[in-house]
């Protein structure tokens, strides 16, 4: 199942009820979320590789909140040494940063077994909405954001730091 099947199954009225359980603080921003749930419904998906996985964490005020992350099958045990992260290595796939996605890519990813096996749709929906609207509830201001922060990158890699 991908992600824009995902989102034809769900109305936007159940969802919008989790979503503000879920994520309380951003009921100023609720009109947002729905222009984006019902622009989803007319985008047309983008075939992708990338699997779409979500986890349930719990933060440190008690608040559940979801790690959304896409995977390709790239395992750790075969990432450069300097690009794993400390303490993870072997067969676990590598997850990647998929926020800023374009939104079409976004609903051609397959929702990945597992998380469909752990959490209800309605929450898999939930936490994919705030996380691909993270930097904004419009795709031109998610590239800007993405281009600034390449930019940056680049300014830094040809930065010579030995003065």
């Amino acid at each position: 199942m991908t992600f824009k099947d995902l989102i034809n199954r769900h109305t936007w009225p159940g969802v919008k009820y989790r979503f503000l359980e879920t994520y309380p603080d951003e009921a100023d921003c609720i009109d947002a979320y729905a222009d984006v749930y019902e622009l989803l419904i007319l985008l047309t998906p983008v075939e992708t590789s990338m699997r779409l996985s979500v986890t349930e964490k719990i933060g440190d005020d008690g608040r559940i909140w979801g790690d959304v992350s896409g995977l390709d099958g790239t395992r750790w045990k075969d990432q450069d040494e300097n690009s794993r992260m400390p303490g993870l290595a072997g067969e676990n796939e590598v997850p990647w940063a998929i926020e800023f996605c374009p939104w079409e890519e976004w609903l051609g990813m397959e929702i990945d077994p597992e998380t469909l096996q752990q959490l209800d749709e309605v929450d898999i929906l939930v936490h994919c909405l705030w996380e691909m609207t993270f930097c904004g509830f419009e795709q031109e201001t998610i590239q800007q954001e993405y281009k600034q922060i390449l930019d940056a990158w680049e300014s830094v890699k040809n930065s010579d730091f030995s003065t």
